[in-house]
């Protein structure tokens, strides 16, 4: 029997980049994520992260991750034919979505996209971005394909209506004060 305790404390560990971070997710001491982490390393005999900024999973630890994330999907979708065994009625899993579509920015100085993603990810995220100076043409750049950006809603809402544009995480909008 897979011991699910310990295999959600090192898919957080590697989802989050550290222990600690690891541990107020899952709302216990880094201590005791450390112990959940060492036992199964030592059940499976061998190292399931490698210990560094950030925390990364070996091959045995990234299969494992995958393996928690498929239980998590499964149950999900079992939550949704039987609600009763959703836990205080959560029925949202998380999926790591990877993607090589890299960021927009309006010119070198741009820094909204990366204030956006440490807002979500409560870090410092390194971006890929493609230098976009003309706002028409950022914005034709979304629409093209190039990569991701924020763009101001007013030249974005017929995009969004029609659906050639969606919203990576809905309701997640940077106000930014102009002058």
């Amino acid at each position: 029997m897979f011991d699910y305790a310990a295999l959600s404390a090192l898919a957080a560990v590697v989802r989050e980049g550290s222990f600690e971070r690891a541990a107020q997710v899952l709302f216990v001491t880094p201590s005791a994520v450390s112990q959940r982490i060492r036992a199964l390393e030592e059940r499976v005999g061998c190292a399931l992260v490698i210990r560094g900024p950030p925390c990364r999973a070996t091959d045995t630890g990234r299969r494992l991750c995958q393996h928690v994330d498929r239980v998590r999907l499964l149950e999900h979708e079992l939550q949704g034919v039987l609600p009763a065994l959703a836990p205080d009625g959560v029925s949202r899993v998380a999926l790591p979505v990877a993607v090589n579509a890299p960021g927009l920015v309006f010119n070198a100085k741009g820094d909204l996209q990366a204030r956006w993603v440490r807002r979500l990810c409560h870090r410092d995220v390194e971006l890929p971005c493609h230098a976009v100076p003309s706002t028409h043409a950022f914005v034709s750049a979304a629409l093209a394909g190039m990569g991701w950006g924020l763009h101001p809603r007013v030249l974005i809402e017929p995009h969004l209506a029609e659906g050639s544009l969606v919203e990576l995480v809905p309701d997640t909008e940077l106000d930014v004060p102009l002058y």
